[in-house]
């Protein structure tokens, strides 16, 4: 999926076309809209998937690939943090004195799961 050099079915609306995650808004707006860039609070239509800290990382990772988007950057991105979200998680498991053979299956679990491919296909 990283390698894959085209958009997958709603990217093009949740990062290309979208000014929040092209870094066009303020955090205010940002933090006042949902994922596509709809107002969650004007009366109009939403969708009310509310994921500012993921819009705000398709606009940090838009200003660092010098205002240009692309869809293997962004997935690589997403590898990375799911990795060091699992990492993390096996870190909290061993800290809280799990074993660490349950830690790593925990971990493994979660970053494995078919449930969390979503979070690095799919932007």
């Amino acid at each position: 999926c990283v390698t894959y050099s085209e958009w997958y079915i709603d990217e093009l609306f949740a990062a290309v076309r979208n000014a929040d995650a092209r870094g066009e808004s303020s955090l205010r707006q940002v933090l006042s809209h949902d994922f596509w860039g709809n107002s969650l609070w004007d009366g109009g239509w939403t969708h009310k998937s509310y994921r500012p800290l993921v819009v705000l990382s398709y606009a940090y990772q838009y200003a660092l690939n010098g205002g240009l988007i692309r869809p293997q950057p962004l997935r690589a991105f997403n590898v990375a943090l799911h990795t060091a979200n699992s990492v993390l998680l096996y870190r909290v498991l061993r800290r809280t004195r799990t074993p660490w053979r349950w830690a790593c299956l925990g971990a493994g679990l979660f970053a494995c799961h078919p449930v969390h491919s979503e979070n690095i296909i799919y932007l």
